[in-house]
């Protein structure tokens, strides 16, 4: 019942309808398969008294025609459902894999991440082939089919128990060896899949410079061991199967000695045997149906473990109640041994460079100021609020993020900038922003009056705080919020910022940065297609467009570009950032000089210096050997 309880919040209204139909074209299938022996005995004693049974012989054609629609129905039926859960659970794990840090893809790659999603969710889905209701119904079906027959002859009923408890008490203790080592494969292919596709992309290295004999050895020795385990378990899966097969070949075998000798002591005459024979064929399907639960059970537990990192569920509630990112005293260790940020406080109040040798800590700062890191002692706060408590949909939404590797999409040049959005006027703008501002607010009046929402404003909800459409039941993390008027108005700008740009600015960011002649052509995966450069101005140009949020963060910008492309995308940046408060971080000392209002030196997790660039020249050993290397590798 854990699969269903599971699966049930996790599918539509339309998926439960069918599920009601499955149950009940079950219920009448099951029926049926219990008649017809009965009708089958009717008419052979019939036939046997030379009587002419037509009525009977068409009841038995009817119902067995229908008995093949029912079955041919719940079959249709079981395959849309079990689609069905598979689409919603893909829908969930790639949507909370964009909302939280994933261990699968932290510990083994994307590669691995991919495998879940679309494999771990296609084998939970199959579970629901093995139909508990169903198995249910076989079970009561199976009682009723040995109490009629009890009232034949006590043979079948004892010949079908023994052999039920015979081939249950194999079948644990086989379908433990094959969850065991299924799970074993399971966890070979999470080993082998993210190695293969780093090959794939790292092509060039490993044609280039690798012992290719060596990496190749060691891939399909995972293959190997893999394939050893999943070897196994098909083993055991189909041990489990012959057992049920030669259980009841067994108990038929048994069924017709004993047959025999009551025909010929007449206690059991033809018809009997036909009708008691005819209940063989189905009153096993339990025991394959049994078979089939149990292996599913442990699949199951061992699927649910491992798509845990992507079904968590929990929704943060706290919006930022202003433009402003502070670091207030923060520290972070590595497991506790390696201090990489110590006692650093910052007010991103101006447009700031962050400075220093490398693995000094200036991408924990990042992570920190993005909440992808908890600091170990101290706070980052994100408009007065703990950003750890703050949803990472509203946090990138606030904070424009300009990452040290640009993302780019095998897409068009608008596709790459703009990200799906819908193009507008700059007149027309305003008008979204304010459409939004009313409805954020009538949304918020109906969640306080605990007024039925309406499909809109569940889809409104989704867009917001990015929740989960089989969570929409419980809307308390919503109801608690404080939510005024200019939080509202925070709220309108992000959402209209994420669904529309304006034409005007689009078309001025394509002319400043000269990338216009990338318009009529996808740029290839990761944009592989294009330059380096051309990577840096097209991420610059994503970067400026939004019309909210006042707060960045650059992670070492443009490292592809020459020098009168940098000059070109800094004279951009500076004009678009005027209004603008910040955090570069970068090696380029001439670069943030002329891009940030102050500039802080980081030595060993601490922020040791700061001020203008002459400042530092003259105060600073650390500036100034920086500053003295990044000449050298500048001429």
């Amino acid at each position: 019942m854990k699969f269903y309880s599971f699966i049930w919040k996790r599918i539509s209204r339309k998926t439960k309808v069918l599920f009601v139909f499955a149950f009940f074209s079950t219920l009448l299938f099951n029926i049926i398969t219990m008649v017809i022996p009965l009708i089958q005995r009717r008419l052979i004693r019939n036939i046997e008294m030379q009587k002419t049974g037509i009525t009977d012989t068409f009841m038995y054609a009817t119902v067995c025609f229908i008995g093949v629609l029912l079955m041919l129905m719940e079959s249709v039926i079981m395959h849309l459902i079990e689609l069905q859960i598979q689409r919603a659970l893909q829908e969930e794990m790639f949507e909370n894999s964009l909302k939280i840090r994933n261990s699968i893809c932290e510990a083994k790659g994307s590669g691995a991440l991919l495998v879940s999603i679309f494999g771990d969710s296609e084998q939970l889905a199959t579970i629901v082939h093995n139909n508990i209701f169903e198995l249910i119904i076989k079970l009561v079906s199976m009682i009723v089919i040995i109490i009629i027959t009890m009232r034949w002859t006590i043979v079948f009923a004892t010949i079908v128990i023994s052999t039920y408890i015979i081939a249950i008490f194999l079948q644990i203790g086989v379908n433990k060896l094959f969850a065991k080592n299924f799970k074993l494969g399971r966890e070979k292919v999470y080993e082998c899949n993210p190695v293969v596709l780093e090959c794939i992309e790292n092509r060039e290295s490993i044609l280039g410079y690798s012992n290719f004999e060596g990496i190749k050895e060691k891939i399909y020795s995972s293959f190997n061991k893999r394939d050893y385990y999943f070897c196994k378990a098909s083993i055991y899966n189909s041990f489990s199967q012959a057992v049920i097969t030669s259980s009841k070949t067994i108990a038929i075998a048994i069924y017709f000695v004993c047959s025999l000798q009551l025909i010929k002591v007449g206690r059991l005459d033809f018809a009997t045997f036909t009708a008691l024979f005819s209940y063989f064929s189905i009153i096993f399907t339990p025991l394959s149906m049994i078979n089939d639960y149990i292996s599913n059970k442990e699949k199951f537990e061992m699927l649910i473990k491992k798509i845990a990192p992507c079904i968590k569920t929990t929704y943060y509630n706290s919006i930022p109640e202003e433009e402003e990112l502070v670091l207030d005293h923060c520290s972070y260790s590595h497991d506790g041994k390696v201090m990489q940020l110590d006692d650093i406080s910052l007010s991103i109040d101006k447009k700031l460079a962050i400075v220093g040798l490398s693995g000094e800590g200036k991408t924990t700062i990042i992570k920190t100021l993005l909440g992808e890191l908890v600091p170990t002692e101290g706070k980052c706060f994100l408009g007065k609020r703990d950003i750890s408590e703050i949803s990472k949909n509203l946090i990138y939404s606030s904070i424009r993020y300009y990452p040290q590797n640009p993302e780019l999409y095998n897409e068009n040049l608008e596709y790459n900038i703009t990200l799906g959005k819908e193009p507008v006027l700059k007149k027309d703008y305003t008008k979204k922003e304010e459409q939004a501002y009313k409805e954020i607010k009538q949304l918020f009046i109906r969640l306080k009056g605990n007024t039925r929402l309406s499909d809109e404003d569940i889809a409104l909800i989704e867009e917001l705080f990015m929740t989960n459409k089989c969570y929409f039941t419980d809307y308390s993390f919503l109801k608690d919020l404080n939510v005024d008027e200019k939080t509202i108005e925070y709220l309108a700008k992000l959402h209209t910022a994420k669904k529309f740009y304006i034409v005007e600015k689009y078309e001025n960011l394509l002319s400043e940065l000269n990338i216009y002649k990338l318009n009529g052509r996808k740029l290839g995966q990761r944009g592989n297609e294009i330059s380096g450069g051309e990577k840096n101005r097209i991420t610059l140009a994503r970067f400026l467009l939004p019309e909210q949020g006042t707060i960045f963060i650059m992670d070492e910008p443009f490292t592809s570009l020459d020098a009168l492309s940098e000059s070109l995308c800094i004279d951009v940046l500076n004009k678009y950032s005027r209004n603008l408060k910040g955090v570069i971080i970068s090696h380029k000392i001439d670069m943030v000089s002329k891009c940030t209002d102050e500039i802080c030196v980081l030595k060993e997790g601490k922020i040791v210096d700061k001020g203008s660039h002459d400042h530092l020249l003259a105060s600073c050993e650390l500036f100034r050997d920086l500053w003295e290397e990044y000449k050298k590798t500048a001429v």
